[in-house]
């Protein structure tokens, strides 16, 4: 898998005008200036697999082929490719009352190597919930 550089990535987000340029409220409650549109970029499944064909190249060796993805529900298209890149299974969490969990069936077996894969992050709470979620159940984050 050839790398895929930053420089190309903003020309991928820049062909799909996936970056937006404004003032703009974030989910978060923080004010930006710039704005990504993932799903302008999404849209286009060849550059989603190139893109998460990149965050496994990244990851593969430490990985082990042997991990499972979960990701905030925003997350799901980019960990199942990751997944798919890796050949390995991706799930994902989801909030029930509340909290972040893992819903239908999905296992985290003790000593599985997790690598969570999100889609925006701006404080990082979701994150940090996926990961509590992971080590309740005895995985061990790679990233």
């Amino acid at each position: 898998m050839a790398v895929l550089e930053e420089k190309d990535v903003m020309k991928m987000l820049e062909e799909t005008e996936a970056v937006l340029h404004g003032h703009f409220l974030l989910t978060s409650g923080l004010h930006s200036p710039m704005y990504v549109e993932k799903f302008n970029v999404l849209q286009h499944p060849k550059y989603t697999e190139r893109l998460c064909q990149e965050i496994a190249r990244r990851y593969e060796t430490t990985m082990l082929k042997s991990g499972s993805w979960p990701g905030s529900t925003g997350g799901i298209l980019l960990a199942h490719e990751v997944g798919k890149a890796l050949g390995t299974r991706a799930i994902f969490t989801e909030r029930e009352n509340g909290k972040m969990t893992l819903r239908r069936g999905f296992q985290i077996p003790a000593g599985t190597r997790v690598l969570v894969v999100e889609d925006i992050v701006t404080t990082g709470g979701s994150v940090k919930e996926v990961m509590e979620v992971v080590k309740e159940h005895g995985g061990e984050l790679v990233a």
